[in-house]
């Protein structure tokens, strides 16, 4: 799958991996995804703790299958907003995140909600690889 060269803007996460196989069934695992060269701009501002991009899973794993999600390259992005939220993971393997630009927007800096900045989120993730654009910002203003 590629996803390039389109403009996000919305008040919920733009890119949900989730593999629901308990309540939708409308998703499974995906492999070999591409997001390059997009702009995220103001997403999740109604969900402050949220994130543009989210992968995740709602199957249950077990120990011959920890993981949902693989080979996931995620570079070349503006991600525009006021939290600093790029991408939370979960149960997924081989994530690349490289080359992505972080860029301030004061547009819902205001909002209540707000949770502070944690760039990029990992959990349950192996063989991942993560270069964080160097201007986030360690607290919300």
């Amino acid at each position: 799958m590629v996803v390039e060269g389109c403009i996000f803007r919305t008040a919920s996460c733009a890119i949900d991996f989730t593999a629901d196989m308990n309540y939708w069934f409308e998703s499974g695992p995906v492999r070999d995804v591409s997001i390059s060269n997009n702009f995220f701009l103001d997403c999740n501002y109604a969900d402050r703790s949220g994130y543009p991009i989210r992968i995740a899973s709602q199957i249950p794993l077990t120990p011959n299958c920890p993981y949902t999600h693989s080979g996931i390259v995620i570079s070349g992005n503006v991600f525009e907003n006021s939290s600093g939220h790029l991408l939370q993971a979960r149960d997924a393997k081989n994530i690349v995140f490289r080359d992505n630009r972080f860029v301030f927007s004061s547009k819902f800096a205001n909002v209540p909600g707000d949770s502070g900045c944690s760039g990029v989120v990992l959990d349950n993730c192996r063989d991942c690889l993560v270069t964080l654009p160097g201007n986030l910002p360690e607290k919300n203003p």
